[in-house]
């Protein structure tokens, strides 16, 4: 074969060679944005389907706001596109919130919302002049309250008679380690008073739900868990109870 026979085959060889590189490239880009389109036109389908939508919403844990009242506050309803609503997004509306400490939000594959509430407890309610509420909580601070929300304020203890400087002191007595144990302790209370002896002028007297009066100090609250324990040995109705932290006991006396 002559030499330039050898370099009109290798000329042609490398021309099929490209035809043959061009055409895999195109065929690619081809399928690339069929794929692209495909996963377009399905993921349109779903975000206009009702498949995407939250299939459950559960709130737990939340005393003060009702389950409708959170998911108002963090955006949600059963209309709402599950992938667009991240956990944290809604931890982050809700944890704006003065009365919520902090939420965990948990989602699953199959269109589910958990929300998990950790409320700072209250300790009661406070009446101003003109009608206005104020919500004294376990950490110490008082928060304006909206009217709407008087249902679940009446739930908690009314405080009267205290004076502002008190209040930090009071709201340090009932701050538990325990947010639980201490809403099961403030849901026995109907009001709590200022009350003041010879020998304690920072005295509490809590009128609880069920008539009876507890009269103890700001260290004493802490035993108030004890207290469902002994009306099942208590006679009579209408009692004073009197705290005693010395001795770790709550005991019936007469009433002052």
């Amino acid at each position: 074969m002559k030499l330039d026979e050898i370099y009109d085959e290798h000329d042609r060889k490398m021309q099929e060679l490209q035809i043959r590189k061009k055409r895999r490239r195109r065929k690619w880009k081809i399928f690339r944005w069929s794929f692209f389109c495909m996963i377009l036109v399905l993921g349109t389908l779903y975000f206009v389907s009702d498949y995407s939508k939250e299939k459950s919403l559960t709130v737990k844990n939340s005393t003060f706001y009702t389950e409708e009242e959170i998911l108002n506050k963090a955006g949600l309803s059963y209309n709402t596109r599950y992938l667009l609503v991240p956990g944290f997004y809604i931890s982050h509306k809700l944890e704006n919130d003065p009365l919520i400490d902090s939420v965990d939000v948990s989602k699953n594959l199959d269109g589910a919302i958990i929300i998990q509430v950790n409320e700072i407890p209250v300790v009661g309610y406070l009446a101003e002049d003109g009608g206005k509420l104020k919500l004294l909580l376990t950490n110490g601070k008082t928060v304006n309250v909206d009217q709407k929300y008087l249902s679940s304020v009446v739930l908690y203890p009314q405080l009267d008679g205290f004076k502002k400087s008190q209040l930090p002191k009071i709201a340090k007595a009932f701050k538990g380690k325990n947010a639980q144990t201490t809403n099961a302790i403030i849901s026995m209370i109907s009001e709590i008073h200022p009350y003041s002896t010879n020998y304690d002028a920072n005295m509490l007297q809590l009128v609880m739900q069920d008539g009876n009066r507890v009269y103890t100090s700001l260290k004493g609250v802490k035993l108030l868990d004890q207290y469902t324990k002994i009306l099942a040995y208590l006679q009579g109705s209408h009692v004073c109870l009197f705290v005693d932290e010395d001795t770790n006991s709550i005991q019936k006396n007469k009433c002052p």
